[in-house]
This record gives C-alpha cells, structure tokens and sequence, in this order.
C-alpha cells in the first residue's frame, strides 16, 4: 500500500513538473495563442454564417424560378427586371437571362407568321437577355452550353426576318458549342442546324422568306367619325324610317306599320271546250282598262237557224229538177 502511494506521489509531481515547465515555454507566446484561437472561432462562426446565407440565398433564387417557370405567359418586361434586380450578379443572374431567353425566343416563334414587327422585337429582347447571361464565365457554369445554344436559335430566327449576318452567326455559335461542350447533348442538334444552314436552299429560302409579306399587317385604313349629332334612333340620309325602337334599358320591339292591304288580282279560270263559262254559270271577269279583242269576220259563227218540222210524208224541200 505505501508503494502504490509513493508511486502515485512521484506521477502527481511528474506532471505538475511538466505542466510548468510548459507554462514557462509557452507564457511568452500567450497573446499569439490567444488570438489564433479567437481567429479560428471566427473562423468557424464566419463559414458558418455563410453557409446559412447561402443556402437561405439558394433557397429564395430556387423559389423565383419555380415562380417564373409556373406563371411565365404573364410575365412582364417590368417583372423580368424585378427579378434580375433581386439576382443582380453570378450564375443565379445568368440562369435567370437565359430562361427570360427562351420565353422571348418562344413568344417571337408564336407571332413569326402573325405579326412580323412584334416577331423581331421580341427576338431581340430574346438576344439581350442571352447575351447578358454569355458575359458571365458561361465555361464554369453548369447551363453554359444551353446559353449558346439560344443565342444561336436567336441568330436562326433572325435571319429570317430580317436582313444582316445573323445565319453566319448562327453557324458560328453552334461551332462553338460543339468545340467547348463535346458531350453536350445539343452538340448533335447544333451539327444538324449547322448543316441545313450551310445548305444553298435554306439560304435562298431565309432571303425569300426575309422579302415575303408573310406576317406583315395591311395598313390600316381610318374609320370614319361619327358626326357630332348622331342619333341612333333617327334614320340615315336617304333611307327608309326605321321600325325598331331603340331603348338601351329594353329589348327592342317590333313596331308593324299600319299599311292598305293591296287587292289581290282575281284570276282567271281556266276554260275548256268541255265546261264553257256560259254553261257552267261562271262569268269571266273583264279587266276594267283592257278593250274587248275585235272579232274577224271569218271567224264569227252564224248560228244555224231551226227550220220549222214539216208536216209529216211532206218534204221539206221540193227539188225543181225532179
């Protein structure tokens, strides 16, 4: 038992020897181990810090995309610029020009043969907002092909409606794709589009479809005013009065004219040899303007006169030749 005492007695002074042989090589270096540990608390409180607001950061930005992605037919150029407001730097702002991009490229797609000059505004602001997200270092971002490549439909599209080096922009974008993203999956469809691009017959149908009136609105021609004294419920100049009256708090109604009855013209039946008029107890009407058709004398009849019956055995004519 005094053993074991005596040998925790001379571990107990062993480590009090060595603790202050510490504190003495260590106490003029105090102030610096002081502040390095202060500095790796902030350290720490400061990484902290930033991934809470990074996340709360990515947090807001994925909620503005579910937003635009779910109401992007009322989207206004007012609202677009809120939102890149709200997202004014990084690869958030790139994202969002990109998909305000491609709402202006599918909103220029639905007016190309409707109307032409709301088609090219639209594709511009289609190629601004593209061009705003390729400033950013497209290279690092995970949407960098997909940028280009609606940059390069933007080119497409233009080139049909209007004329410049837009096609030969095109050509160059999807190049371009195809050499930084090899495995991109819009390296096949941009190889595609490159090819029909280059073809001789899709030049001369972008230049013909560029002259063509396809889309193009008729001028309009001026409606002309209504005199200041208007009244509906008057008739026009040189027309018949109307017979409807107009009251806005009612249904209109029906006014009949009191009108003469006209006096039908009485027709004339029809005779045959079988029934004559006279025999049948009907009387032909004569009109009261028309004369009476003049009779030929080779066509009137002297009706045969009824000899009286002789007596009978007596003829009743005597032949003087006999």
């Amino acid at each position: 038992m005094k053993s074991d005492r005596r040998r925790q007695k001379m571990a107990k002074n062993s480590l009090e020897q060595w603790l202050e042989r510490l504190i003495k090589v260590i106490k003029p270096y105090g102030q610096v181990i002081n502040l390095s540990i202060l500095g790796l608390l902030l350290i720490v409180i400061l990484w902290w810090g930033w991934g809470w607001l990074a996340r709360k950061n990515v947090s807001d930005f994925m909620a503005d995309v579910n937003a635009i992605a779910g109401n992007a037919d009322a989207l206004t150029p007012e609202t677009m610029a809120a939102y890149l407001a709200k997202h004014p730097k990084g690869e958030n702002n790139a994202y969002l020009n990109m998909l305000f991009g491609e709402i202006q490229l599918v909103r220029a797609s639905a007016e190309l043969e409707t109307n032409r000059s709301d088609a090219i505004d639209l594709s511009k602001k289609a190629l601004e907002n593209f061009q705003a997200a390729n400033a950013w270092n497209v290279k690092t971002l995970g949407t960098g092909d997909r940028i280009v490549w609606g940059l390069a439909m933007t080119h497409e599209m233009l080139a049909a409606l209007q004329s410049g080096d837009d096609r030969e922009q095109a050509v160059t974008l999807y190049e371009h794709l195809g050499r930084e993203w090899p495995k991109s999956a819009y390296v096949n469809m941009a190889a595609n589009d490159k090819f029909h691009l280059n073809r001789p017959v899709t030049k001369l149908f972008l230049t013909e479809y560029e002259k063509s009136d396809i889309g193009r609105k008729a001028p309009e021609t001026a409606v002309p005013a209504l005199p200041a004294n208007f009244d509906p419920n008057l008739p026009a100049p040189g027309t018949e009065p109307s017979q409807t009256i107009f009251d806005p708090g009612l249904s209109p109604e029906t006014v009949t004219p009191e009108t003469t009855p006209k006096a039908e013209p009485t027709a004339t039946p029809i005779m045959t040899p079988s029934a004559p008029p006279e025999a049948a107890g009907e009387r032909v009407p004569t009109p009261a303007t028309a004369s009476p058709p003049e009779t030929k004398a080779s066509e009137t009849k002297t009706p045969e006169t009824t000899a009286e019956k002789p007596a009978s055995g007596t003829p009743a004519e005597t032949n003087p030749h006999q």
